[in-house]
């Protein structure tokens, strides 16, 4: 095993200088209980809880399993312990890295960490160690097994052998010791034994390069001197040497006595050892080697992208890529990542519109109708390189906002209608880019009308009179040129005034009866005429009516007009009083009757014998035929046995007779008609008398 040594002097020591520290103690530790297998070395009791489960101490284990590259291993390891686990448990071996940044900057493993990994499912195919609760499997200073015994069964056999043995009188040499310790064989043998002073020299004792790659050689000397019984015998001979590059393996190698260095790509000096080792006697000579450190240039880099920017018309920002770093040489040969190196930007041409702030470019917003250009520069500190970076900005959109309103939004008509005027605003105002540019123009629009009776002229607008009798509306749209905005104006009209016209006549006006009464017809016409606004529109509605009947003798069922007979001899008058509905119109129509003449008619008779001549005599001329009719006894004295006579006394006469059966007396006496004309026939019976 390896055990590092320090000399008198400054010794550099390497990384793996450590490394070899700390393996050569680990590497016997886990050497040594990897003869025992699995186990457990210390804590790792297990204490029981009220509810079944387990609390395991930490500590300190021996397992088997694979390292971080996988390669296989036996390792002693911590255990951290447990609580409220169940029995058994299984530990295996894992690792985790523990990871720091190198000089380089990057993230690498420092260490790996060993542990046991605990699990209370058995694992499969691969080792484990399981604990229990007797702790079986915990290491101690005596163990027997099958490897590791006290006695063998050989060695047990032997001493039982011994039985009954006799110590000799004489001895081996071997078995006589001096004083010193030492025995008479081991002194003969010194006498007779030969040995070899060894010598082994390096020169030079260190090698210093420059930071190209260089070789450079060593003298090395290694031989024996023969000595008998510690007696020197002058002989010499050559012993074999290995000299081996122990460490700063990555920058020096050896082959015989060349020792060679690698190009220093690095900023610092490097160094490392040669190791010399004789044969058989095992003595080192160690010979230190040195670098200079490389040679450090600057590598600059700068580029921006994109090399021109295009902006539209309103305000904004883009950022270019901006690439600008250093990248570190050693000996001409890139050495780790390139370093960023600051820059500045500044607008060369264009200040007006455009503006830079590090790698973000600005324009305000173009307010004119016309592209605006600039320039961009970026400037490399340290090495002052600069690039360019061209701008341009779209010419503001140009765009017109467009205004149609009218007052008042509606209009009402009185119903005889009438010109009403509107103001109608229209115009479009300049805009860039959104901004209004104080440009304003008024633009022409036009109108339609749409509803009866409506009509447009420019702002004014005209009802004719609504000869209807339902309001009416209708609309008036003003379309703006150019940009067809509609802006619209509501009509509304009353209604017309409705009225009716009133007809109420009969015919005739007055009614002439004569003495003996009748009926007459007479004709109503009873209507009216619908209006609005005073003119007929052709409606026509009949109207009903009342009427009323005066004078004695005159009746009426409306038109039907009767005259009862006028018995009297007195001129009767009457009237009729007609009233129409809703108007209450009246019409008056008049009514005379003539005075009655009466025409008695007597009826005389002389009884002759068997035979009675009966007179009829009339006051004056009959104005129609008339028939008297009468009855008369057979005998005197009024009895029931009577006969009918009758006698027609002609028109335009005054008597007439008839002879019939004799007859005594005249009962019922009547005539037909008992009127004509102005003619009231009233028949008077008198006397049958003899010749």
């Amino acid at each position: 095993m390896k055990r590092h040594v320090q000399v008198p002097g400054i010794r550099q020591w390497a990384a793996e200088d450590f490394l070899e520290l700390q393996s050569e103690p680990l590497k016997a530790l886990d050497g040594f209980f990897e003869e025992y297998g699995p186990c457990i070395i210390r804590g790792c009791r297990a204490t029981k809880n009220a509810d079944e489960t387990y609390n395991l101490t930490a500590g300190l284990v021996a397992l088997e399993g694979t390292d971080a590259e996988g390669n296989r291993c036996f390792k002693v390891v911590p255990f951290s312990g447990m609580v409220g686990t169940p029995m058994p448990i299984y530990l295996t071996l894992a690792n985790s890295p523990v990871k720091h940044q190198y000089v380089d900057g990057a993230i690498k493993p420092i260490a790996y960490e060993y542990y046991a990994a605990a699990s209370v499912v058995k694992p499969e195919n691969v080792p484990f160690l399981e604990l229990k609760t007797n702790r079986r499997g915990a290491f101690v200073d005596v163990i027997q097994d099958s490897n590791h015994v006290f006695l063998t069964a050989e060695e047990r056999e032997k001493l039982n052998n011994l039985a009954g043995y006799i110590h000799p009188k004489t001895h081996p040499a071997s078995m006589i010791v001096f004083d010193d310790g030492e025995t008479l064989q081991h002194k003969y043998d010194l006498s007779q034994q030969v040995t070899y002073e060894y010598t082994l020299e390096v020169s030079p004792s260190s090698l210093s390069f420059g930071a190209a790659e260089e070789v450079k050689g060593l003298s090395i000397t290694s031989y024996r001197t023969k000595f008998v019984g510690g007696v020197s015998t002058g002989e010499k001979e050559q012993v074999d040497y290995t000299a081996v590059v122990n460490s700063g393996t990555d920058t020096f190698s050896i082959e015989d006595v060349a020792v060679t260095a690698k190009q220093n790509n690095t900023e610092s000096q490097r160094s490392g050892s040669v190791l010399v080792t004789q044969a058989g006697s095992g003595k080192t000579i160690t010979v230190s080697l040195s670098q200079a450190a490389g040679e450090v240039s600057w590598e600059y880099r700068f580029s921006v992208n994109p090399a021109a920017l295009n902006f539209a018309n309103a305000a904004g920002s883009q950022n270019v890529t901006v690439v600008s770093d250093k990248q570190k040489k050693i000996n001409g040969i890139n050495s780790g990542n390139p370093v960023s190196v600051s820059f500045s930007s500044a607008v060369t041409s264009g200040s007006d519109a455009f503006s830079v702030d590090g790698n973000t470019v600005s324009a305000t917003t173009n307010g004119t109708e016309t592209q605006r250009n600039g320039t961009v520069q970026f400037t490399q500190a340290e090495s002052d390189k600069t690039a360019d970076v061209s701008l341009s900005q779209a010419a503001g959109e140009v765009t017109w906002e467009y205004t149609l309103s009218v007052n008042p939004e509606s209009l009402s008509f009185e119903t005889s209608g009438g010109t009403r005027d509107v103001s109608v605003t229209s115009y479009k105002r300049k805009y860039i880019n959104g901004s209004y540019t104080g440009e304003q123009v008024n633009v022409g629009c036009s109108s339609s009308v749409t509803g009866a009776g409506f009509s447009s002229s420019g702002t004014s607008i005209t009802a004719g009179q609504n000869n209807t009798l339902s309001d009416r509306s209708g609309t008036v749209t003003f379309t703006q040129s150019e940009s067809g905005k509609q802006a619209s104006v509501s009509l509304n009209q009353s209604k017309g005034v409705e009225g009716w016209n009133y007809t109420f006549e009969v015919s005739p006006s007055s009614l002439s009866f004569d003495a003996a009464g009748g009926t007459k017809q007479v004709s109503v016409t009873s209507y009216k005429r619908q209006t609005v606004n005073g003119i007929e529109n052709g409606v026509q509605e009949n109207v009903g009516y009342s009427f009323t009947v005066s004078g004695d003798g005159f009746s009426s069922n409306g038109t039907v007009v009767t005259a009862e007979e006028n018995m009297n001899t007195s001129t009767r008058n009457g009237g009729i009083i007609f009233i129409q509905d809703d108007s209450s119109k009246i019409v008056s129509i008049t009514m005379n009757q003539l005075a009655a003449i009466i025409n008695n008619i007597t009826v005389t008779g002389i009884r002759y014998s068997g035979t009675t001549v009966y007179k009829a005599e009339a006051q004056y001329p009959v104005s129609t035929d008339v028939e008297i009719q009468f009855e008369a006894t057979y005998s005197p004295g009024g009895g029931n046995d009577r006969h009918t006579v009758k006698i027609l006394i002609k028109k335009d006469t005054t008597s007439e007779t008839n002879a019939t059966t004799s007859g005594y007396d005249l009962f019922n006496g009547k005539c037909t008609p008992s009127y004509y004309g102005n003619q009231l026939f009233n028949v008077i019976l008198g006397d049958i008398v003899a010749p």
